[in-house]
């Protein structure tokens, strides 16, 4: 398709992944056309700074994809501890109008076989 990506992790097992902190991006702004974020932003501590670096480094009109978890499941919460910013959609859309990003849609997927189960919460938004 001719896109690049970089990958980012706290502690990356890739040689395509690099060590970074998502609150503090070592980019420069306005470099990249997409941010795809699954199932990070539920760790973070500040997630509006978090989404705030995910603005900074998005070109205009950039679109961000989060994929969270769905945090009226209340045993996601219990299963991992470091789900410390399990957010709700309208919780996610609050946060999104704050860090300034304008929303395309927030759903609830299942996975196959747990259709009766929605485990994650689905963000796009354009910058």
């Amino acid at each position: 398709l001719g896109y690049k990506w970089q990958g980012i992790d706290v502690s990356p097992k890739s040689n395509r992944v690099v060590q970074m902190d998502f609150n503090y991006l070592n980019y420069p702004d306005e470099c990249f056309d997409v941010v795809f974020c699954c199932h990070s932003l539920e760790h973070s501590e500040n997630p509006s700074k978090t989404l705030r670096e995910f603005w900074r480094v998005l070109r205009p009109n950039g679109v961000l994809f989060l994929a969270t978890p769905n945090c009226v499941k209340r045993q996601i919460l219990e299963e991992d501890e470091d789900h410390i910013s399990v957010v709700n959609e309208w919780q996610m859309e609050r946060l999104l109008r704050y860090t300034m990003f304008k929303k395309i849609y927030i759903t609830l997927e299942s996975y196959d076989g747990l259709e009766d189960f929605q485990w994650s919460l689905i963000t796009v938004a354009k910058k």
